[in-house]
């Protein structure tokens, strides 16, 4: 288990090179490894099997599992994790002995598995029964939300009951699609579609992650014919399994620690561009749903294209959409929360006002106070707060009609929600301490 062939790892190996990088450079692989040879140390494993994982939590903070002769290091870890998010004691129990007795015994006397240490799955089995009795149990469960997202790692394979647990959980959580460029202009010559405009079909048939597919159908029909459209579709529907090609790259793939259930054949799968021709990917992830945060693929003549024709080299190649990626690390709660270094918050009531805020804005900084000054205008006014507090900002001021027509400023202390009113002069003082 967990055995590759060496010329697999040498691959790995040089992929990391090639992009500067070191397996430890993900802070949970040296915490994860350090925990396995405690264990192996502290003989505390089972059957001689010594593993270590570790999961990083949205704050940063990193908790280990171990494996034991009642849980896996998945389990162990999850368990630790939640304790960690609920504040409850290391040494109370989340799970009734009496209800890991009963499911090791029905695996041991019943399925007769030489192995009765609970799998995540089965753990989080039996935390949900725990839960209808003892309120921790209830209390820790809840959060188990909170660990989607978070990034892992394992010294180990997982077995099949520990990825599903892991999956259903959301860590480490990517989907990437493929399909094979030849293979679909196959299929497009099959549904009749000349190949004058087979490139302009798979334009079209990239459309589908954002329309409707009944919409793409008749699109499709003004490019070629009605019949050609719709032959195209049954066609495609009835593919269910990737070519000799792309399975080949999904096993040279899962040996390099992909897991397969993340690889994912689609074959409607297009890529819009025109110069790919063979595999193409893409990763999405499914939390976020506004599209694809990578995409790329196989292309046999680009480089000699942009050469002029001196260089002929096939090539693979990928680009990571930067702003997708940071939106949906900002919507999944993934980015660090970095405190901003301004002492207040300049909101904008409305844009009648807006002299007002850029004004009291550079009062403010002219006083030495590092003061930001809210980016948009027509947001609400709680959102500007909630602004303020997700970038920890302590104070922030409003000018309103009522301030405006009375020359005062109204501060609001973010974490109290203590307000006073006052004239500028009056706050500076407040605003200095």
């Amino acid at each position: 288990m967990g055995l590759v062939d060496k010329e697999s790892v040498q691959k790995g190996e040089l992929l990391l090179d090639e992009l500067g990088l070191e397996p430890e450079d993900r802070k949970v692989v040296i915490p994860a490894r350090k925990t396995a040879e405690e264990t192996e140390e502290n003989k505390k494993g089972h059957d001689g099997i010594y593993c270590g994982a570790a999961i990083e939590l949205k704050d940063g903070t990193i908790i280990t599992g171990k494996n034991s002769e009642l849980m896996h290091a998945a389990s162990s870890l999850v368990m630790n994790a939640i304790k960690t998010l609920t504040k409850i004691p290391d040494n109370m129990h989340l799970l009734s002995p009496d209800i890991i007795k009963s499911i090791g015994s029905l695996k041991k006397d019943v399925l007769k598995r030489k192995a009765v240490s609970l799998d995540l799955e089965e753990t989080m089995i039996a935390l949900s029964i725990s839960a209808t009795t003892n309120p921790s149990a209830q209390a820790a469960m809840e959060k188990l939300k909170d660990l989607k997202g978070c990034e892992m790692h394992m010294t180990h394979i997982p077995t099949p009951g520990d990825e599903i647990g892991l999956k259903n959980l959301g860590v480490n959580n990517l989907t990437i699609n493929i399909n094979d460029r030849q293979e679909l202009f196959k299929t497009l010559g099959k549904a009749g579609i000349p190949q004058s405009k087979q490139l302009r079909a798979t334009q079209i048939i990239d459309k589908l992650d954002k329309k409707d597919k009944q919409d793409v159908i008749k699109e499709l029909a003004k490019a070629v014919d009605k019949y050609e459209a719709q032959s195209t579709f049954r066609l495609l529907d009835k593919q269910t399994k990737p070519n000799q090609s792309l399975a080949q790259i999904v096993k040279y793939a899962v040996k390099l620690g992909v897991p397969e259930d993340q690889l994912i054949y689609v074959p409607y799968l297009a890529r819009g561009l025109d110069y790919y021709t063979g595999l193409i990917v893409e990763a999405l992830i499914p939390d976020y749903k506004v599209g694809s945060v990578l995409g790329g693929g196989r292309f046999d003549n680009l480089i000699g294209q942009l050469s002029g024709d001196k260089v002929s080299l096939e090539a693979v190649g990928y680009s990571i959409g930067i702003d997708r990626t940071v939106e949906a690390l900002d919507t999944l709660d993934l980015l660090p929360k970095q405190p901003s270094s301004a002492k207040i918050l300049v909101t904008i009531f409305d844009k009648n006002l807006v002299k007002n805020s850029v004004a009291l804005a550079a009062v403010l900084r002219d006083n030495g106070i590092s003061t930001d000054l809210y980016p948009s205008l027509d947001v609400k006014l709680d959102k500007q707060l909630k602004y303020a507090d997700k970038k920890s900002i302590p104070f922030v001021a409003i000018i309103g009609d009522n301030e405006a027509k009375a020359k005062t400023v109204t501060v609001k202390n973010m974490k109290t929600g203590d307000q006073k009113t006052a004239s500028l002069d009056k706050l500076l003082p407040l605003l200095r301490s």
